[in-house]
């Protein structure tokens, strides 16, 4: 029943593996954007002739931190991209390369080495999951209504409060905290 009610909870995205080479230009010269494109045009032809030459010329030409590993970026889901650089991405086979994708300050070659399709995770993917998960919403409720319950029977006096992310030693984003 849980499952079927909160079905949008299951939902895995689709994703695609890239690496890339980066151009960066700065966009008010327009001679460093035109400097970027030739570059990146001229890089382009020369990994898509030898494709597996990708990683090595990532690691000498791209102007982006993750040419130390070969240009990889790992996966990424919509919306984490820009959005020229994303509609191509989600577009490409895998074991493409494309031609330079133009984002805000550089031009990006980019190796789509593999595509996920977005599905839902069955149910008894996420059985188990689900069954924990209630059980413990089910023991937090009975825990409060035996602490309401003990504060009528009994005088209670609090000296400090913890507030409960602390008293479960979770953790719990600054920005979430209470103020």
């Amino acid at each position: 029943d849980y499952y079927h009610k909160n079905n949008t909870r299951f939902n895995v995205p689709e994703t695609a593996t890239i690496s890339h080479i980066r151009f960066l230009f700065d966009p008010r010269k327009k001679e460093t954007r035109e400097a970027a494109l030739q570059k990146a045009r001229k890089v382009a032809a020369a990994v898509k002739k030898n494709p597996k030459s990708f990683a090595a010329v990532a690691a000498k030409e791209s102007d982006c931190p993750s040419r130390t590993k070969g240009g990889k970026l790992g996966t990424v889901e919509r919306n984490m991209l820009h959005k020229n650089v994303e509609k191509t991405v989600f577009s490409m086979k895998a074991g493409t390369i494309s031609d330079p994708l133009e984002s805000h300050t550089a031009f990006h070659i980019v190796l789509c080495e593999a595509r996920t399709p977005a599905r839902k995770y069955a149910y008894h993917e996420v059985k188990a999951e689900i069954s924990d998960m209630l059980k413990r919403q089910e023991a937090q409720k009975r825990l409060e209504q035996l602490v309401a319950d003990l504060k009528k029977k009994n005088k209670v006096q609090i000296f400090l409060t913890i507030p409960h992310y602390q008293a479960y030693k979770m953790e719990i984003p600054a920005d979430a905290r209470p103020r």
